[in-house]
């Protein structure tokens, strides 16, 4: 074991110090700008030479000149606090990050509510890229586990060894009718209401095709199944158009629906988390972890769902 004492490492406070009297030439002018005594700027002056072993200002006429020393150190700390003053200014991600935020969504809600977070984002921070990758929940599931994306949106909770979950929205199942439809009057939807009725359905991959079709078949329920979709846009736009009713998730689709749709709760419950997903081996990137809190704070309005 060395008998060496330890030498005392160089502080970003000494280098603060450094930079001020640089500035303002002066002992007591720099200590009044870093809100230090006079005594305590040159003593981190005299540290500074003495571990660099070289003279960093020269007193001429009462005034401290920096030597070319002073003023190569200088030059070298500029990117640093540049880096720093970033940061404190929060401008650090929007300024630094040069790869692009890779975002993987499904289509309803990339379409009735991702692109507008997007848009507000890319204005609120000039210069930063936004990919947008859209598939289906397994697709997004898959692309965030294994780094094709660094953030995902998605209502599926099925589990997956790769992921993260964090909460966006929640909500409950709602039926979705044509306002002309003679179920629109009723408050709320029971499966004994949708007996014998034209019906749009998710198709088979979605999990609340089988909550429902469980639901039916226990209650000797038979809907009439004119149609099925692969997207909540779709569903609801044949009902729009008449086609027969539906169960969704009502975010994001029920947000500025057109005035013929009618969205009304769904019982017995069934209910529905948004959320994101991150991958589970490796740190989120910090111009992902921007765009979750952009996206929290985004002003949602959507009486159908609630922040999670």
């Amino acid at each position: 074991m060395s008998d060496t004492p330890t030498r005392p490492r160089l502080s970003l406070r000494e280098f603060e110090v450094l930079r001020a009297v640089i500035s303002v030439r002066k002992t007591t002018a720099a200590a009044a700008r870093l809100g230090i005594s006079q005594p305590a700027v040159s003593r981190a002056i005299k540290h500074l030479e003495e571990r660099l072993g070289k003279t960093l200002f020269n007193r001429e006429s009462g005034r401290l000149v920096p030597t070319s020393d002073a003023l190569a150190l200088n030059e070298k700390l500029e990117p640093v606090f540049e880096m720093l003053a970033g940061i404190e200014n929060e401008t650090f991600v929007s300024q630094h990050s040069s790869k692009p935020l890779r975002l993987a969504a499904p289509p309803t809600i990339s379409h009735r509510f991702l692109l507008g977070v997007m848009a507000a984002f890319i204005k609120a921070y000039p210069g930063q890229k936004v990919e947008l990758e859209i598939g289906t929940s397994s697709d997004v599931r898959n692309h965030v586990a294994e780094g094709h994306a660094d953030l995902g949106i998605t209502d599926g909770l099925s589990k997956h060894a790769g992921l993260t979950l964090e909460p966006l929205r929640s909500a409950i199942a709602h039926a979705v009718l044509h306002r002309d439809h003679p179920l629109a009057s009723k408050a709320f939807i029971e499966p004994e209401d949708f007996d014998g009725q034209d019906f749009v359905a998710l198709t088979r991959r979605f999990p609340v095709r089988a909550i429902l079709e469980r639901m039916f078949a226990e209650r000797g329920i038979r809907p009439n199944i004119v149609a099925e979709s692969s997207t909540a846009v779709s569903v609801s736009e044949l009902v729009h158009a008449g086609v027969g009713v539906s169960v969704l998730n009502p975010f994001p689709v029920a947000r500025n629906h057109p005035e013929t749709l009618v969205f009304l709760p769904f019982k017995p419950r069934i209910s529905y988390l948004n959320a994101f997903i991150l991958p589970a081996t490796t740190p989120s990137t910090p111009i992902a972890r921007k765009f979750i809190e952009f996206t929290r704070a985004f002003e949602i309005e959507d009486p159908y769902s609630t922040p999670a």
